[in-house]
């Protein structure tokens, strides 16, 4: 189960951080990933009991299909966001291997 506070700190890229922060960031963000993968498999799961109902409105399926929509474009930017984050990380988490200040 995802840490709610630990995703939402990956909203910030994190440039140029501590190893510690680095860390939690790093780890976040790898479950961040498998996080959203889940969730767009628990989508289409949803969305495929739902075409077999026959009590769903065509309105309703719209309607859903219309969020979905929003929040698959707002997912891909939040990957992008992730990945960003994932690479900041690494690159503070480097730098204090190899003893450079940040």
């Amino acid at each position: 189960m995802s840490d709610m506070y630990n995703l939402q700190s990956l909203i910030d890229v994190h440039y140029n951080c501590t190893p510690d922060v680095a860390k939690d960031v790093y780890t976040a963000a790898d479950e961040a990933g498998s996080t959203i993968s889940f969730g767009i498999a628990s989508i289409g799961n949803l969305m495929y009991f739902a075409s077999e109902n026959k009590e769903y409105g065509e309105d309703s399926m719209r309607s859903d299909m219309l969020n979905i929509g929003l929040l698959m474009r707002c997912l891909g930017n939040f990957q992008l966001a992730i990945g960003t984050a994932e690479s900041n990380a690494e690159l503070s988490l480097r730098q204090s291997r190899e003893g450079k200040s940040r």
